[in-house]
């Protein structure tokens, strides 16, 4: 599989309800109907209530981490010749205008790892009661100064990961997209992003994260977490927040 993420933010002035309700009606079939090659498309819409933030770090300048999967390179190279077919182009762009801010958009190749469960297995939360439905939280991080990339995802993978999945049993499904900026899509207000990995977490449900966030205040359990993420995280620039996933089947 290749898989890319678009990191998307509204256009101004326009309400999170409004945007997340015109991009599930609107745009995510419309995307659908006009690229074929895409084999999942995911939406994780940023909910800052409760978000956990690094001192002095600013709110992500994106409303959206859209997860986007194709069959190989081959089919995402094909999806971009599609977009730039007569019509094609002019009928997403317009669709565009009317809830993201296009300025600001941009997709990255990702590796994923650390899957645990099928898809299906991650039922979405959006529009599910409060009490029903997988509970999903997404962590920015980034790796600390002079760390090759490489010896990141292989620290994060052999070590990190595992300290993680031994602390905190209420995890039900725990993954790594790795960034790769190489032939990245960056629009003219936006820039490359200050993180190196986007991390996904679901839980079964609200209750198993407030789990997680009280083991977590154990001196113990957070002094071990924050020794290990000295190895390889820049800790200073860490940012961890809810989000409300759909999914175009």
């Amino acid at each position: 599989m290749h898989k890319v993420i678009a990191l998307i933010k509204r256009k101004p002035g326009m309400s999170r309800a409004d945007f997340i309700a015109y991009y599930e009606a609107h745009h995510a079939p419309l995307a659908r109907k006009c690229f074929p090659q895409i084999v999942q498309y995911r939406r994780n819409f940023i909910d800052l209530t409760g978000a956990i933030m690094a001192p002095g770090m600013p709110d992500p300048d994106f409303d959206s981490v859209t997860e986007i999967w194709y069959r190989d390179r081959a089919a995402y190279d094909e999806m971009l010749s599609t977009h730039f077919m007569a019509g094609v182009q002019e009928t997403i762009e317009n669709d565009e205008r009317n809830f993201l801010d296009q300025s600001m958009t941009r997709m990255l190749k990702v590796d994923e790892r650390g899957a645990q469960h099928a898809d299906a297995e991650l039922r979405p939360s959006i529009g599910s009661p409060p009490d029903e439905g997988m509970f999903k939280v997404i962590a920015l991080l980034t790796r600390k100064a002079g760390m090759p990339q490489a010896d990141f995802v292989d620290y994060y993978e052999t070590h990190h990961s595992k300290l993680i999945w031994s602390l905190f049993p209420w995890i039900f499904e725990y993954r790594r997209n790795f960034i790769d900026t190489t032939g990245a899509i960056i629009f003219p207000a936006a820039t490359l992003p200050d993180f190196d990995v986007v991390t996904e977490l679901w839980f079964q449900d609200r209750a198993g994260y407030d789990h997680m966030i009280t083991a977590h205040g154990d001196p113990a359990v957070s002094g071990a977490i924050a020794a290990d993420e000295e190895n390889c995280f820049d800790r200073s620039k860490t940012r961890f927040f809810i989000v409300e996933e759909a999914e175009t089947a």
